[in-house]
């Protein structure tokens, strides 16, 4: 495995953060499931606990947080034990920020750095390039992955992007983009004939 990609892994040595960091993760949850009341209660955050998109951020914290304290057997076997019962790759080497949001988790593979308040869709990849030297992607904040979409290599993404559904990032992009694909876009437009 490659050292933690964390801009200060020591500071994400902390029960604390990863309790902050999941609070997080529980709050943006909150704020987008109709299903469940706005109220905070013991009650409503362990059933929201038990919901596959925060269990899957349960599982990698607390792997990322036994990784940087260099327990990292231990932290690889919590990660493999995510990929079985979620389908969820996101190795304890990589570096996510608090709010994360996994609507629908299943297929997911993170391996970069992200900010805070990252959005991930159902089959959406983040990988690391080989031919680079296995250095991963690393997104800003407020970043949205739709289903399908790939990054690979070593890239940067800025703060509050939007990438589409099948749309493939292989270049640095700066903040405040919308990325879309364009076999998506051939799909979507109208018969000619």
């Amino acid at each position: 495995m490659t050292p933690c990609t964390c801009a200060i892994p020591e500071e994400h040595a902390s029960w604390r953060v990863l309790f902050d960091s999941l609070s997080a993760d529980i709050e943006r949850v909150r704020t987008f499931a109709p299903n469940y009341r706005p109220e905070r209660g013991l009650k409503t955050s362990i059933s929201l606990s038990l919901t596959a998109n925060i269990s899957c951020l349960i599982f990698y914290r607390v792997s990322h947080l036994l990784y940087v304290r260099r327990w990292k057997r231990v932290a690889q076997t919590i990660s493999c034990l995510n990929f079985l019962i979620h389908k969820v790759n996101m190795p304890p080497d990589s570096c996510i920020g608090p709010g994360c949001f996994l609507p629908h988790p299943a297929g997911v593979t993170f391996h970069g750095v992200a900010g805070h308040d990252l959005t991930v869709f159902s089959c959406a990849l983040v990988l690391s390039d080989c031919s680079s030297g296995m250095r991963a992607p690393i997104l800003g904040n407020n970043v949205t992955l739709g289903g399908h979409a790939v990054l690979m290599g070593p890239i940067v993404l800025g703060d509050r992007i939007k990438v589409g559904l099948a749309a493939i990032v292989e270049r640095d992009c700066p903040s405040n983009m919308i990325i879309v694909s364009n076999a998506v876009g051939r799909m979507m437009s109208p018969r000619t004939g």
